[in-house]
């Protein structure tokens, strides 16, 4: 990443960025916007019959997440390589917590660059690694996937028949 000011040094951190809780319906937009149609990722009985106990979250959209995180701390236009290592699947009802420090500064040529390291980890998984208790917006947010999620997937099945079948 590019970085022409002299305020950047190896050891900073980035604004932690919190994301709301994955759900269907957010995995459902994501697949149209993106057209990764991969039904690993929207049909749950396809994700079942794969071995997955549910549908998970597309790999890009957690590199999306990241790329966010990068930007709303520097301009896209200082970014010179965005490289990723996916190490886990994200699941749903994982609730994604980004952040990142600045590991090396460097010159290239007139530029002044800088490594970042980012990661996003789960807020659930964090929080039973410190056997801490979950804080109460997972919960709430938790209760609103859950309730929302069943006519959201709907929703959307019923869109992607309507694409399919063209009955109109």
């Amino acid at each position: 990443m590019s970085t022409n000011q002299p305020s950047v040094s190896v050891g900073d951190v980035l604004p932690e960025l919190r994301l709301p809780v994955i759900d269907r319906k957010m995995l459902a937009i994501f697949a149209g916007a993106s057209g990764d149609l991969n039904p690993i990722h929207i049909d749950i009985d396809f994700a079942r019959r794969a071995g997955m106990p549910d549908v998970f979250a597309h790999g890009m959209l957690g590199m999306a997440w990241l790329g966010r995180l990068l930007t709303q701390w520097r301009p896209q236009s200082s970014l010179r390589r965005f490289d990723v290592r996916f190490m886990a699947i994200t699941h749903l009802g994982n609730q994604p917590v980004l952040t990142g420090r600045v590991v090396e500064t460097l010159l290239q040529g007139e530029d002044r660059l800088a490594r970042v390291q980012i990661e996003m980890r789960n807020l659930a998984s964090a929080a039973a690694a410190q056997d801490k208790p979950l804080p109460p917006r997972y919960f709430v947010l938790f209760r609103r996937w859950f309730l929302f999620g069943f006519p959201g997937f709907g929703a959307v099945m019923a869109i992607l028949w309507l694409m399919i079948a063209k009955p109109f």
